[in-house]
């Protein structure tokens, strides 16, 4: 996936893991072109992050090590690192791996604990080029709040995780339509029924002062006592879910506040629950990709075999080219000819892709500068007082239209999206399923056709 080694190659929980040793000056030049006996310097911050011991790891190019231990964060010395999100299932990956984000020199990456171990969902990171990972454990320093001067410091490293994870979770999550109401830190809003909050700039700490919401639509943020926090982004937003009142906060001043491990644990859990329901929707989208790509291929199959038929027999009924885009421009343009009216086929009249929409009837009638307007045969009005009509069953109808007794025909496209008519009535068609060649052998006797 996007050109990396395969993980097979690479250590994965249970393999082999490249070997940590403690931190120590290293002769090695930093990637990026330091000359060798240079001093090495953090990039980022300080020496010491955090006010635990530290372990240096070395990765060379491709190598991937595991972000599976909520107790765990690494400082990328040098080098860069791009987290993904896997699949498993009994052990074993299961699809592509999903890129999350990009951590370049400086930046820090946190252990985030996995989904249920049917279906698991975990994140791990792969190292770009020969890198040096230094490595924290957060149980002593994360219980109390970081001095101010610290607390600056990684406020910088953990927004760019937190924009990064939070872009990297909504790439298969449709919101819908909303009005987002913009927080800054700081500021204090209030939140209308299904009403959503997002961040204009930024990472923003919100507080569930009166209630619960719902993270990205997807992950119950729940606040009994209204002290609960989430971090916001230009990516993510938060859902009124009885919560009425917000407060916004800045990284650093979250830092300093006791518990902000655990503020950030809750973070990664509910990034951990949207990435669930994001596999399960990316594979929804897929499986209807693959379907229309396999109608496609039909359709084209079933036209190069018309065209074969047509060399041999040049009688047969049958022709090359015939669509349910033909089929309906056809309609119309019988319609037209009845109202004295030209019709003008679109430029989108015959889809190149299969992600194109399918053509309508709105589509032809505004590039032909004409008025249509869609109407529900209900009753009989249509059968005693109405023009020519282009007509196609509604989602609900099955079977046949009710078939017109006056003297002409109806023509019934399926939304043009099968390539098949249907008679309303058994003149002049048989009442069956009828191809759509059969439309143009189609021609109407003494009074205009219902179309």
């Amino acid at each position: 996936m996007n050109g990396h080694p395969d993980s097979s190659s690479a250590a994965m929980p249970g393999g082999t893991s490249p070997s940590p040793r403690p931190m120590a000056p290293s002769s090695r030049p930093p990637v990026g072109g330091a000359a060798p006996g240079a001093p090495r310097q953090e990039s980022g911050g300080p020496p010491a992050l955090f006010n635990t011991p530290a372990t240096e790891i070395p990765l060379r190019a491709g190598e991937i090590f595991a972000l599976d231990d909520p107790g765990l964060v690494w400082h990328v010395r040098e080098g860069s690192v791009e987290v993904f999100a896997v699949q498993r299932h009994d052990g074993a990956q299961v699809g592509p791996r999903t890129f999350m984000c990009a951590v370049e020199a400086g930046g820090l990456t946190f252990g985030l604990k996995p989904s249920g171990p049917e279906n698991e969902i975990r994140l791990m990171g792969l190292a770009v080029a020969d890198s040096v990972l230094v490595r924290y454990r957060l149980e002593d320093s994360a219980k109390v709040p970081l001095p101010v001067q610290q607390a600056k410091i990684l406020a910088r490293p953990i927004n760019a995780w937190i924009e990064g994870l939070s872009e990297g979770v909504v790439k298969h999550i449709q919101p819908r339509s909303h009005t987002k109401l913009w927080i800054a830190p700081g500021e204090e809003i209030s939140l209308s029924e299904a009403e959503r909050a997002s961040s204009h700039k930024g990472v923003v700490w919100v507080q569930l002062m009166d209630g619960n919401g719902r993270y990205v639509d997807i992950c119950e943020i729940p606040s009994p006592a209204g002290t609960a926090m989430v971090a916001l982004s230009v990516h993510a937003w938060l859902r009124e879910d009885g919560v009425k009142k917000l407060k916004g906060y800045a990284t650093d001043i979250v830092l300093r506040l006791p518990g902000w491990s655990q503020r950030l644990e809750a973070f990664h859990d509910a990034i951990i629950e949207s990435l669930s329901f994001g596999f399960r929707n990316a594979a929804t989208t897929e499986q209807a990709r693959l379907d229309k790509r396999a109608s496609q291929m039909a359709s084209d199959t079933e036209q190069t075999l018309v065209k074969f038929i047509s060399l041999l027999d040049p009688e047969s009924p049958y022709r090359p080219g015939i669509t349910a885009e033909d089929a309906l421009f056809e309609c119309c343009a019988m319609v037209g000819k009845v109202l004295g009216l030209t019709m003008t086929p679109p430029p989108a009249a015959r889809r190149k892709r299969i992600e194109d929409p399918p053509l309508m009837v709105d589509d032809i009638a505004r590039y032909s500068q004409v008025r249509a307007r869609q109407v529900a045969l209900r009753g009989v009005w249509w059968i005693e007082d109405n023009g020519p009509l282009v007509s196609a069953p509604s989602r609900t109808t099955t079977g046949r239209l009710p078939w017109c007794q006056a003297n002409g025909a109806m023509f019934c496209m399926n939304r043009c999206r099968e390539k098949a008519c249907r008679s309303a009535k058994t003149w002049p068609w048989p009442c069956r399923r009828s191809r759509t060649h059969s439309i143009r052998r189609c021609r109407t006797a003494s009074s205009p056709p219902w179309i």
